[in-house]
């Protein structure tokens, strides 16, 4: 039987983008921010080291949700980064990625917390509020730990950005760069869950009280409040800038009580 020998066409393969990148694991811009101010950014994961230098600041909480001596973590599973100025920590941020699909039911039976340990909260009550947030499943990253150096906390960046902002935010590009997250989340207490906070320093675009509880490390009653955002809505926190001091919004995270 006659063969065809003819050459076969084959599809065109794309060529690889070749304009420059805005950055590979984190943005860049806000890394080369930071850079500027003779920062530098390093991946860690030994929360251990966290723990340790958490426990010698003048706020030496740990957040029991991102503590192994509650949980049995995978590699990798828990990890911080540290921002340092001639070796010196500057600020700090721990990732936590969560595969659920319940995040907001791990706060109700406390298993976000403690894992299988018996629950360390005292008078723990879910708020009506609760019942507003979104089902929160999937990849979940918590952010927790952050933390900045007194005599840093006024620092800004060259446009004018405060370093809280500029870290949070390299904290998201981080997260939706390479962690590939459905949802990114948070637990603040009462004495930081303000509107400016969440949504201008901290980048989150929704807010919600979901329980209080008696809390043994502060040694009082706290509402706590949740707050998230959605992979479309991690890139845009990247690339959001904070609003100046005392200038309104045009929206205000919803803060039910």
């Amino acid at each position: 039987m006659p063969q065809d020998l003819s050459p076969i066409a084959r599809p065109a393969v794309s060529a690889r983008p070749t304009g420059k990148p805005t950055g590979y694991l984190f943005d860049d811009t806000i890394y080369r921010a930071l850079r500027e101010l003779g920062l530098a950014v390093r991946i860690e994961f030994d929360i251990e080291d966290f723990k340790d230098f958490i426990r010698s600041t003048e706020w030496p909480i740990v957040n029991s949700a991102a503590d192994p001596a509650f949980h049995d973590f995978a590699a990798g599973e828990v990890f911080w980064m540290r921002l340092s100025h001639r070796g010196e920590t500057v600020a700090t941020q721990v990732f936590r990625m969560i595969m659920t699909d319940d995040y907001l039911g791990m706060i109700r039976d406390h298993s976000l917390f403690f894992g299988s340990h018996p629950s360390g909260f005292r008078d723990f009550r879910m708020l009506p509020s609760a019942d507003d947030v979104p089902r929160l499943g999937g990849l979940v990253v918590q952010l927790t730990g952050l933390y900045v150096r007194p005599d840093w906390r006024r620092a800004r960046t060259a446009d004018g950005m405060r370093l809280v902002a500029a870290w949070t935010r390299l904290s998201h590009s981080f997260t939706a760069r390479n962690l590939m997250a459905d949802w990114s989340v948070s637990l603040l207490e009462q004495h930081i869950a303000t509107p400016r906070m969440i949504e201008d320093l901290y980048g989150y675009p929704h807010a919600m009280r979901v329980c209080e509880t008696y809390v043994p490390d502060f040694d009082r009653h706290e509402p706590v409040t949740l707050v998230w955002m959605s992979a479309e809505e991690l890139v845009a926190s990247v690339a959001s800038r904070p609003r100046p001091a005392g200038q309104p919004g045009p929206r205000v995270p919803h803060m039910a009580g």
